[in-house]
C-alpha cells in the first residue's frame, strides 16, 4: 500500500488497485494472451461482482491481444471516451517552464483550500469531484506529497485547477485534473499551472511529466 492508501494486488494477468476507503477499484495493467484473455476477463468480472463492487478497466493502445477492446465490449464493459497521454522529458529544459510567471498558482497545503479546487473543477468538467477532493484531503492528512492539488487565481477568484501525482519508484510525474473556467481560457492560467507542476516534479526527482489530454484547458 502506498503512502496515499492506494492498495495494489498482483494476480495472474492483471494488476488490481483500490483506494483506502474501498470506493474506487480499477485494473491498471494487464498481460493477456490470445488464449487466456476471455477467461481472465470473466474471472475479473466475477471477482468484483462477488464483492458487490464496480471496477474501471484501463486499456492502452499497446495492450494485447489486439482485439482486447472488442472482447471487453462483448463482456459488458461500458467504453469511455478515448484519451491521449502526452509525455515531456524535462531534461530538455524547456525555457518557458522557468520563464512563465506562475505567481497566480497556489499549491494546496491546507484543507480549507480544497473548496476552491472543487468549485472550479466541477464548473469546468460538469460533474461532482468529491472523490478527487477526498483523495487530496487524505494526502494532506497523512502528510503525503504524492498527490498534490493546485489552483490558479485571477486576483482572489479561483479560475483553474490541476494535480501532480508522483511516486518515488517512478521517473514519471502525472499531470491530471487540468481545467480552466471558460471565462478565463486563453489567458495563460493553465500554462502557469503546467509550469508550476513541472517545477515541482523536477524538485521531487520526477523529470518526465506525463498527463492525459483534456478538452477543457
Amino acid at each position: 500500500m502506498t503512502s496515499d492508501g492506494i492498495a495494489r494486488q498482483v494476480v495472474p494477468g492483471v494488476v488490481r488497485w483500490r483506494t483506502s476507503d474501498n470506493k474506487h477499484h480499477w485494473i491498471g495493467y494487464s498481460a493477456l494472451a490470445e488464449l487466456d484473455a476471455d477467461e481472465t476477463i470473466r474471472r475479473e468480472i466475477a471477482h468484483y461482482r462477488q464483492l458487490g463492487l464496480s471496477c474501471e478497466r484501463k486499456l492502452y493502445a499497446h495492450d494485447q491481444p489486439a482485439d482486447l477492446l472488442e472482447r471487453l465490449k462483448r463482456a459488458g464493459f461500458e467504453i469511455g471516451p478515448r484519451e491521449a497521454v502526452v509525455v515531456f522529458d524535462l531534461h530538455e529544459k524547456a525555457e518557458w517552464i522557468e520563464q512563465i510567471d506562475a505567481s497566480c498558482v497556489r499549491r494546496i497545503e491546507h484543507l480549507e483550500q480544497l473548496e476552491d479546487y472543487r468549485r472550479v473543477a466541477e464548473a469546468v468538467f460538469g460533474k461532482k469531484h468529491l472523490f478527487v477532493v477526498e483523495e487530496l484531503a487524505q494526502a494532506l492528512r497523512t502528510g503525503s506529497n504524492q498527490n498534490v492539488g493546485y489552483v490558479a487565481y485571477d486576483g482572489d477568484q479561483p479560475v483553474s485547477t490541476g494535480r501532480l501525482n508522483t511516486n518515488p519508484q517512478s521517473a514519471f510525474g502525472g499531470l491530471y485534473g487540468g481545467g480552466t473556467l471558460a471565462t478565463h481560457r486563453g489567458r495563460g492560467y493553465y500554462k502557469a499551472l503546467v509550469a508550476a507542476r513541472a517545477r515541482d516534479a523536477l524538485a521531487a526527482g520526477m523529470p518526465i511529466p506525463a498527463g492525459r489530454c483534456a478538452a477543457n484547458q
